[in-house]
């Protein structure tokens, strides 16, 4: 989401673990994992899109939505959309983006893996999950709060306790054990204020987003297990 550097005080609840080559432990590979890998829930078929820079995995990530609805359009078109600039795209820029492509956008701060589940459920409705999430780690392995990222929920396994995302930043899936996504699941947007009521100077602060879930759908969502939501309709 955006090319800032903070220091793990940032991190409120953060603490540190391992992490190994496949991000759960197993030494396998964590990107193009087999899609029967997620046989009970997801949106395996998609085809991961690589971003063209730093900046753009907001974009690419509503191009991921719009394929779920088999729907097509350019990331230079969708980035214009979404305002995306130096800094990526904050929250409120990729609903408006989503909003005015036709969908109803539901969201929830402290999602759960219940409301992920409830999001990739197989029925009459499309809905497309997505995560904003510390996407690398630092050499002490712990979450990078350099590395902001969106992108799509391709799956969930609940045998293997595995979360598949549509990692745009290198054009594949990757997946994670749950409580390790957990532990990462966070990120901020940067806000503006003025130092005081009267003063023509702003400082910039982060505003720190824990489990945010968005769930795009193109007809009036059905959530009724999801606590806490607030849903946005077409513009």
């Amino acid at each position: 989401m955006h090319p800032f550097y903070c220091t793990t005080d940032c991190l409120p609840g953060i603490k540190s673990y391992s992490i190994l080559l496949d991000l759960a432990g197993t030494g396998t590979n964590p990107y193009n994992r087999n899609p029967a890998d997620f046989p009970l829930m997801g949106r395996s078929r998609i085809k991961p899109v690589l971003q063209p820079d730093d900046v753009s995995c907001g974009p690419a990530t509503v191009k991921h939505v719009m394929a779920v609805f088999n729907r097509r359009r350019s990331i230079s078109s969708l980035s214009r959309l979404c305002r995306t600039n130096g800094n990526g795209t904050n929250t409120k820029n990729m609903i408006r983006a989503l909003r005015r492509l036709g969908f109803y956008v539901s969201v929830r701060e402290s999602a759960t893996l219940s409301d992920v589940k409830r999001a990739l459920r197989r029925d009459s409705r499309k809905q497309a999950a997505i995560v904003s999430y510390l996407a690398e780690d630092r050499p002490d392995r712990t979450p990078d709060p350099d590395s902001g990222h969106w992108g799509m929920v391709a799956g969930f396994s609940p045998k293997r306790q595995r979360i598949s995302i549509l990692d745009s930043s290198v054009g594949a899936r990757r997946t994670y054990r749950w409580d390790n996504f957990r532990q990462r699941w966070y990120d901020y947007d940067l806000k503006r204020n003025r130092s005081h009521a009267r003063s023509p100077r702003f400082r910039v602060r982060r505003q720190w987003q824990p489990h945010l879930l968005m769930v795009a759908s193109q007809s009036i969502p059905d959530n009724p297990g999801l606590r806490q939501l607030r849903t946005f309709s077409p513009l």
